[in-house]
């Protein structure tokens, strides 16, 4: 009778007897074959018996199935194999171990009498070490010579590593406490530029009062030798020195005292800068952002290094303590999720994959367009992101509820593509993500569909799977969708690319 042999991490070996003509195999209790594991889908797979032999069959699992280490959908068992469901591994045999040879009772008698004695043997051994070392170390005490056993050189190398622990936790709080400094000599220089952006603003606004009041348009002249005023502003000495714009003289007028012509309302135009201001907090904003997407750049062509990626973290904690200000802004809320993406990528030991810089580079990228002079004043009054999940894995809609909520991003999960289609059309959603191979309607074909109501024609959908293969791209690409996101995936990341597509389409930069 054909065998299945599963090696569980916590339960050892189980040997399930193959005869049934159809046996499910998957998380949930109602299967034939339960196995307890979150890489193991609901229902994973299927054994359906044909002519004499089982067919492996994967009922769409999120972690595929595999035989011999390739990824299988369909495959026929007339061999003896390895089977892997998830991160389970299994042994499956035709022939149900018919071969095996059983020991006679009395050679395991001996066997085990052997053994006893082996290791009765090896404690006694073990023993009389343990008292060579306890008189080795008692004649060091007594003699006070060096110890030159591997004991006593694994503790000096445990001290060595202690000290320098403690030299560089000295290190850290003496940068840190030098931080602090350079962090309050910045706000104060920023202060200052502050107090003479504004003088200057006012310098230029009584410049322009002064040349609306001249007569016929034109500008007051001020005499050779008049001195040019001078303001002290913050410490600063701001010279302010106007020239009027000159025309040439007609040749009719050449004859006598050179004439002032009124400045034509181009060369008037000209000679004036047209400054689109924008509120102090913003400006804050934007002046963290530029060495944010200068770092970005380095770690574009050197994801390599740890420094740049350090630096790159500290950039990101500089924008986020400038948009704090902003309350729950998108530009406070994207801040906030690319800090927590980069606080994941240090914490790895692996350099930032291309994906993961491409995402910062999206969100910084929408940062920038959110701080010009038209979109500053549409975020007011917009109401919390909604977001729909589809996937038939209850643990994986657990895991990105919990993400998303600690986003603030308001999320509904359901584990049926027909279910989900209901729900499209009761409520609208800022946000789709739905995974590709579901039991009855999968992913692309869901999003063909939501994609035909006018309400959604626009409407960011980011795709989920384990399989990231060419196809499935060009396959979630070609059914409407925007993104494309491989399991097992990280949740920071997710959260970016969510916040980035949600306020891309609610200001129509798509």
């Amino acid at each position: 009778m054909p065998t299945l042999r599963l090696k569980l991490p916590d339960q050892g070996e189980v040997t399930h007897e193959l005869a049934a003509a159809r046996i499910t195999i998957g998380r949930r209790p109602d299967n034939t074959i339960q196995i307890i594991d979150p890489s193991v889908s609901a229902h994973h797979a299927e054994l359906i018996s044909e002519n004499g032999h089982y067919r492996l069959h994967d009922l769409g699992s999120t972690n595929l199935s595999w035989v011999d280490g390739e990824p299988v959908t369909d495959f026929h068992l007339r061999e003896a194999c390895q089977l892997v469901f998830g991160s389970i591994q299994c042994e499956f045999d035709p022939d149900g171990g018919a071969g095996e040879t059983w020991l006679s009772s009395s050679q395991m008698e001996k066997d085990i009498s052997f053994l006893r004695s082996e290791n009765a043997d090896l404690q006694t051994r073990l023993m009389a070490m343990q008292r060579q070392v306890d008189i080795l170390s008692s004649a060091r005490l007594v003699t006070k010579r060096a110890d030159t056993t591997p004991f006593a050189a694994h503790t000096d190398s445990l001290r060595a590593i202690v000290s320098e622990r403690d030299d560089l936790r000295h290190l850290s709080s003496g940068l840190k406490l030098e931080l602090e400094k350079l962090r309050e000599e910045l706000a104060a220089t920023a202060s200052e530029r502050d107090a003479a952006r504004q003088a200057c603003e006012l310098l230029q606004a009584e410049k322009v009062k002064s040349r609306r009041a001249s007569p016929a348009g034109r500008p007051l002249a001020l005499p050779e030798a008049a001195a040019a005023p001078v303001v002290q502003i913050a410490g600063l000495t701001v010279i302010e020195k106007t020239i009027p714009p000159r025309r040439p003289v007609p040749a009719q007028a050449r004859s006598g005292t050179p004439l002032m012509v009124p400045a034509t309302p181009a060369e008037t135009a000209a000679t004036q800068r047209i400054t689109l201001p924008i509120p102090k907090e913003f400006e804050s904003v934007a002046d963290a952002l530029a060495p944010v997407r200068a770092a970005l750049a380095n770690l574009t062509t050197q994801p390599d290094d740890t420094n740049v990626l350090a630096q790159l973290s500290t950039y990101a904690n500089e924008l986020v303590a400038s948009a704090a200000r902003l309350g729950d802004h998108p530009i406070s809320r994207l801040g906030a999720a690319i800090e927590g993406l980069l606080q994941d990528l240090a914490s790895r030991p692996e350099a930032p994959e291309a994906a993961h810089i491409r995402t910062l580079t999206q969100a910084t990228d929408l940062i920038t367009r959110l701080l010009e002079p038209g979109h500053l004043d549409r975020a007011p009054g917009k109401p919390y992101p909604r977001v729909l999940a589809v996937d038939d894995d209850a643990d994986l809609l657990q895991t990105l509820t919990t993400s998303l909520e600690m986003a603030h991003l308001n999320t509904t999960t359901c584990a049926d593509g027909y279910a989900a289609q209901a729900l499209v059309e009761k409520s609208d959603f800022d946000l789709l993500l739905l995974d590709i191979n579901m039991p009855g309607l999968d992913g692309p074909t869901l999003c063909g569909q939501i994609r035909e109501n006018d309400r959604y024609r626009k409407t960011p959908v980011i795709f989920l799977t384990a399989a990231n293969t060419l196809d499935h791209r060009a396959q979630a690409s070609l059914s409407g969708g925007n993104d494309f996101l491989p399991k097992p995936f990280n949740t920071a990341e997710l959260t970016v690319k969510a916040e980035t597509w949600i306020w891309k389409n609610r200001y129509g930069l798509l």
